[in-house]
């Protein structure tokens, strides 16, 4: 079963909510998947730079780390796979990885870049 990447968010939320932070890396991590893999146009959302996410991902993927200190990357692929012409800044993920104990303000981030494509 297929699900679109905000429920895959919001079902990380939940995951790392009860505090199972590895299930929910694994649940952030199938969000981006299935945003890299085109769900979204189903949404007609248009996607980033395909090379560019593609590029991130697999730093993500060599340095196999679902930690917390990369939570910021997964929100930046699925955020720039919605709308691709939002201003998304590495350094402004980067910033905001030390300032955001979990993952909610990501998704609440995520979704109203969504809801207002």
């Amino acid at each position: 079963m297929n699900y679109h990447p905000l429920k895959l968010l919001d079902l990380a939320d939940q995951a790392i909510s009860l505090g199972d932070h590895d299930g929910g890396s694994i649940l952030l991590w199938r969000a981006t998947e299935a945003a890299l893999c085109g769900l979204a146009d189903h949404y007609d959302q248009p996607h980033g730079s395909e090379d560019e996410l593609m590029h991130f991902a697999k730093w993500l993927d060599v340095k196999h780390n679902h930690g917390i200190e990369n939570w910021h990357l997964v929100g930046f692929f699925a955020a720039r796979s919605f709308k691709s012409n939002a201003e998304w800044h590495y350094e402004d993920w980067e910033e905001m990885r030390y300032s955001v104990p979990g993952i909610h303000q990501f998704v609440k981030t995520i979704r109203s870049y969504h809801e207002t494509a």
